[in-house]
């Protein structure tokens, strides 16, 4: 009786054991899979800011070559957006400019559900759309 009941108590210490074993692995994995997407992150915001740099050097020295009437540098611009916010004359172009882009906004919302809703409800005009069958 006595060498049963320590094989079943060493059975249980060693599936205790790899248990733990495991749990330990598992945070391992966790904490390299966390400081992976951290790299990414760091690498995807790397390539992202250098392609800003890239374009907006581009454009700088490509806009110095041209007709500024036709063609203006982000230099230019940036110091004309500081310009137009310090006199409030940004203020004044901007709320009639916002309300025409709320409106178009709205109008295509509206018409983008009308037509989604036709088309989900009358099989002829779904067809009748020419789009491909759905997969």
């Amino acid at each position: 009786m006595t060498i049963a009941g320590t094989a079943t108590t060493s059975s249980s210490s060693a599936e205790r054991l790899s248990s733990d074993d495991v749990a330990a692995e598992q945070a391992r994995a966790r904490q390299a899979a966390a400081a992976r997407r951290g790299r990414r992150r760091l690498s995807v915001l790397g390539i992202r800011l250098a392609s800003l740099a890239v374009v907006l050097l581009v454009w700088q020295l490509g806009g110095q070559r041209i007709d500024p009437i036709l063609f203006t540098t982000p230099s230019a611009v940036a110091s004309a957006a500081v310009q137009m916010v310090t006199s409030g004359e940004l203020w004044s172009y901007l709320f009639p400019s916002l309300v025409v882009l709320f409106v178009g906004l709205l109008i295509s919302a509206v018409a983008g559900i009308g037509v989604g809703l036709l088309l989900a409800r009358y099989w002829a005009l779904d067809v009748a759309s020419n789009r491909p069958p759905r997969s």
